[in-house]
Protein backbone atom coordinates (compact mmCIF):
# COMPACT_ATOMS: atom_id res chain seq x y z
CA UNK A 1 0.00 0.00 0.00
CA UNK A 2 1.58 3.01 -1.08
CA UNK A 3 2.50 5.58 1.63
CA UNK A 4 0.72 9.45 1.32
CA UNK A 5 3.42 11.64 0.35
CA UNK A 6 1.04 14.81 0.91
CA UNK A 7 1.21 13.96 4.40
CA UNK A 8 4.58 14.24 4.72
CA UNK A 9 4.57 18.08 4.44
CA UNK A 10 2.43 19.28 7.20
CA UNK A 11 3.12 16.83 10.06
CA UNK A 12 5.08 18.14 13.35
CA UNK A 13 5.53 16.19 16.57
CA UNK A 14 9.03 16.13 19.06
CA UNK A 15 8.38 12.26 20.01
CA UNK A 16 11.24 11.14 18.69
CA UNK A 17 15.06 11.91 18.68
CA UNK A 18 15.57 12.83 14.77
CA UNK A 19 13.88 15.78 12.82
CA UNK A 20 12.48 13.73 9.84
CA UNK A 21 11.30 10.58 12.07
CA UNK A 22 9.42 13.64 13.90
CA UNK A 23 8.11 14.71 10.18
CA UNK A 24 7.14 11.56 9.34
CA UNK A 25 5.94 9.70 12.78
CA UNK A 26 2.18 9.73 11.41
CA UNK A 27 2.64 7.26 8.27
CA UNK A 28 4.36 5.05 10.97
CA UNK A 29 2.26 1.97 11.84
CA UNK A 30 1.20 1.89 15.23
CA UNK A 31 1.14 -1.64 16.00
CA UNK A 32 4.22 -4.40 16.12
CA UNK A 33 3.68 -7.95 15.59
CA UNK A 34 5.95 -10.34 16.48
CA UNK A 35 7.97 -13.07 14.33
CA UNK A 36 6.82 -15.82 15.90
CA UNK A 37 4.03 -16.43 13.79
CA UNK A 38 3.99 -14.77 9.99
CA UNK A 39 1.06 -12.56 8.70
CA UNK A 40 -0.30 -15.87 7.65
CA UNK A 41 -0.93 -17.04 11.13
CA UNK A 42 1.45 -20.01 10.18
CA UNK A 43 5.06 -20.72 12.21
CA UNK A 44 7.70 -18.76 10.25
CA UNK A 45 10.70 -20.86 9.26
CA UNK A 46 13.71 -18.82 10.40
CA UNK A 47 14.29 -16.60 13.83
CA UNK A 48 13.73 -12.89 14.28
CA UNK A 49 16.90 -13.11 16.87
CA UNK A 50 19.04 -12.03 14.13
CA UNK A 51 19.01 -8.16 12.67
CA UNK A 52 21.33 -6.85 10.38
CA UNK A 53 23.65 -4.16 11.82
CA UNK A 54 23.83 -0.70 9.71
CA UNK A 55 27.60 -0.37 9.34
CA UNK A 56 27.03 3.68 8.67
CA UNK A 57 24.53 4.56 11.43
CA UNK A 58 26.19 7.72 11.69
CA UNK A 59 25.00 8.86 8.37
CA UNK A 60 21.36 8.36 9.21
CA UNK A 61 20.29 11.79 9.83
CA UNK A 62 22.06 13.10 6.70
CA UNK A 63 20.30 10.24 4.80
CA UNK A 64 16.78 10.95 6.11
CA UNK A 65 17.42 14.63 4.83
CA UNK A 66 18.26 13.43 1.60
CA UNK A 67 15.12 10.90 1.61
CA UNK A 68 13.01 14.17 2.45
CA UNK A 69 14.41 15.66 -0.65
CA UNK A 70 13.68 12.36 -2.71
CA UNK A 71 10.18 11.99 -1.70
CA UNK A 72 9.26 15.88 -1.56
CA UNK A 73 5.58 15.91 -2.30
CA UNK A 74 6.29 18.94 -5.29
CA UNK A 75 8.48 17.42 -7.21
CA UNK A 76 8.43 13.64 -5.66
CA UNK A 77 11.55 11.34 -7.29
CA UNK A 78 10.81 8.77 -4.49
CA UNK A 79 7.95 6.65 -3.18
CA UNK A 80 7.38 4.34 -0.26
CA UNK A 81 5.31 1.25 -0.50
CA UNK A 82 4.21 -1.26 2.28
CA UNK A 83 3.69 -4.42 0.87
CA UNK A 84 1.21 -6.28 2.62
CA UNK A 85 -0.30 -7.77 -0.28
CA UNK A 86 0.83 -9.15 -3.76
CA UNK A 87 -0.80 -5.75 -5.81
CA UNK A 88 1.56 -3.24 -3.57
CA UNK A 89 4.70 -4.92 -5.78
CA UNK A 90 2.73 -2.96 -8.94
CA UNK A 91 5.59 -0.35 -7.52
CA UNK A 92 7.90 -2.76 -9.25
CA UNK A 93 6.44 -2.18 -12.68
CA UNK A 94 8.09 1.24 -13.04
CA UNK A 95 10.58 0.96 -15.88
CA UNK A 96 12.27 4.55 -15.15
CA UNK A 97 13.59 3.53 -11.16
CA UNK A 98 15.30 0.94 -8.68
CA UNK A 99 13.42 -0.47 -6.16
CA UNK A 100 15.64 -1.17 -2.90
CA UNK A 101 13.55 -3.12 0.38
CA UNK A 102 13.95 -3.64 3.88
CA UNK A 103 12.28 -5.84 6.09
CA UNK A 104 12.12 -5.48 9.94
CA UNK A 105 11.35 -7.82 12.52
CA UNK A 106 7.90 -6.75 13.18
CA UNK A 107 7.38 -8.04 9.91
CA UNK A 108 6.54 -4.79 7.67
CA UNK A 109 8.37 -5.04 4.36
CA UNK A 110 8.54 -1.72 2.77
CA UNK A 111 9.86 -0.78 -0.73
CA UNK A 112 11.50 2.35 -1.57
CA UNK A 113 11.38 3.12 -5.41
CA UNK A 114 13.71 6.22 -6.55
CA UNK A 115 13.44 7.08 -9.93
CA UNK A 116 17.19 6.75 -11.84
CA UNK A 117 17.37 10.19 -12.58
CA UNK A 118 18.88 10.65 -9.34
CA UNK A 119 21.27 9.07 -7.17
CA UNK A 120 20.01 5.90 -5.33
CA UNK A 121 22.05 7.04 -1.80
CA UNK A 122 19.41 9.24 -2.04
CA UNK A 123 16.79 6.74 -0.55
CA UNK A 124 18.92 4.90 1.59
CA UNK A 125 18.35 1.21 3.30
CA UNK A 126 18.05 2.88 6.65
CA UNK A 127 15.90 5.91 5.66
CA UNK A 128 13.57 3.58 3.77
CA UNK A 129 13.22 1.65 6.99
CA UNK A 130 12.73 4.62 9.21
CA UNK A 131 10.25 6.75 7.18
CA UNK A 132 8.15 3.38 5.81
CA UNK A 133 8.24 1.46 9.03
CA UNK A 134 8.80 3.83 11.60
CA UNK A 135 11.21 5.91 13.91
CA UNK A 136 13.97 3.33 15.12
CA UNK A 137 12.70 0.46 12.88
CA UNK A 138 16.52 1.23 10.73
CA UNK A 139 18.05 -0.96 13.77
CA UNK A 140 15.19 -3.46 13.51
CA UNK A 141 16.14 -4.28 9.99
CA UNK A 142 16.18 -8.48 9.27
CA UNK A 143 16.46 -8.27 5.60
CA UNK A 144 17.47 -5.93 3.01
CA UNK A 145 18.65 -5.46 -1.13
CA UNK A 146 16.90 -4.56 -4.35
CA UNK A 147 13.96 -5.74 -5.47
CA UNK A 148 12.17 -6.07 -9.38
CA UNK A 149 10.36 -7.46 -11.70
CA UNK A 150 12.37 -9.59 -14.79
CA UNK A 151 11.24 -9.74 -18.40
CA UNK A 152 8.96 -12.68 -17.42
CA UNK A 153 7.64 -10.96 -14.32
CA UNK A 154 8.96 -13.18 -11.59
CA UNK A 155 10.11 -11.44 -8.69
CA UNK A 156 13.84 -11.41 -7.97
CA UNK A 157 15.72 -10.17 -4.52
CA UNK A 158 19.29 -8.99 -4.35
CA UNK A 159 21.44 -8.99 -1.50
CA UNK A 160 22.48 -5.51 -2.35
CA UNK A 161 23.40 -3.26 0.99
CA UNK A 162 26.14 -1.09 1.51
CA UNK A 163 24.34 -0.33 4.80
CA UNK A 164 23.51 -3.90 6.23
CA UNK A 165 26.07 -5.80 3.87
CA UNK A 166 23.40 -9.17 3.91
CA UNK A 167 24.34 -12.51 2.58
CA UNK A 168 22.16 -14.47 0.20
CA UNK A 169 20.87 -15.93 3.35
CA UNK A 170 19.93 -13.23 4.81
CA UNK A 171 17.02 -12.83 1.82
CA UNK A 172 15.21 -15.86 3.33
CA UNK A 173 12.90 -13.88 6.04
CA UNK A 174 12.13 -11.67 2.56
CA UNK A 175 11.46 -14.72 0.51
CA UNK A 176 9.28 -16.02 3.57
CA UNK A 177 7.14 -12.62 3.85
CA UNK A 178 6.41 -12.57 0.32
CA UNK A 179 5.75 -16.34 0.13
CA UNK A 180 3.24 -15.98 2.82
CA UNK A 181 1.41 -13.38 0.46
CA UNK A 182 1.51 -15.71 -2.24
CA UNK A 183 3.93 -14.63 -4.19
CA UNK A 184 7.34 -16.86 -5.27
CA UNK A 185 11.02 -14.87 -5.41
CA UNK A 186 14.75 -16.12 -6.12
CA UNK A 187 17.49 -15.04 -4.31
CA UNK A 188 19.45 -15.13 -7.89
CA UNK A 189 21.26 -11.65 -7.93
CA UNK A 190 19.60 -9.34 -10.41
CA UNK A 191 21.02 -6.38 -12.04
CA UNK A 192 20.15 -3.53 -10.35
CA UNK A 193 21.37 -1.15 -13.29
Amino acid sequence: MPIDSSRYANSNSSNYSHSYANKYQDIAPTTHSSWSSNPSGSSSSWSSDKRLSNTKSRDLNAELHLAGAALNPRTPKAQLVNVNQPKDLGILDKPTSLNKFVLTQGGQMVVGNIDKSVPTKWLSHPAIAELGAGPGQSQHVVSAGYIKKDFMGNTRLSHTSGHYLPTKDDLKPAQQHLKDMGVTSTKNDCSIV
